[in-house]
């Protein structure tokens, strides 16, 4: 299966399931400047995996700390500066930002063209967002 079929059908599931649990979109949280280039870097992340710790409409800090952990894990693949105000600031936004649906579109669309290291990574850290909190769901 290509790389750009494997992620439009994570697309899919993610849009699926949030639809299903009647997660409404909210607008975007701001970003401090430290963030800008991080952000740029994995924002594409961000927006995939909030959406599915906050399918049940919250996100436990235990869901953050991995999504964090995450990206800076991609950052510093791709030669990302970050210190600790960086990685102060980038847990603040994955807290409280609620990414919209509509946004998926796009993070898909990079990913799909995008490292499949990074992708596998990607699905890796869904997977334990998803077994984190304790609550699994068959769907």
């Amino acid at each position: 299966m290509s790389l750009h079929l494997f992620v439009n059908r994570l697309g899919d599931f993610i849009r699926e399931n949030r639809v299903a649990a009647g997660a409404g979109d909210v607008p975007d949280a701001p970003y401090s400047t430290e963030l800008h280039e991080l952000r740029d870097a994995v924002g594409h992340h961000i927006i995939p995996l909030l959406l599915i710790a906050r399918t049940d409409s919250k996100i436990a800090p235990e869901e953050r700390d991995i999504i964090v952990d995450h990206c800076l894990s991609v950052a510093s693949r791709h030669g990302i500066a970050r210190d600790g105000k960086h990685v102060d600031a980038l847990r603040d936004y994955v807290a409280t930002f609620r990414p919209a649906l509509t946004q998926l579109d796009t993070a898909i669309a990079h990913l799909a063209h995008g490292n499949r290291d990074d992708v596998a990574a990607l699905l890796d850290t869904a997977q334990k967002v998803v077994m984190s909190d304790g609550v699994s769901r068959p769907e």
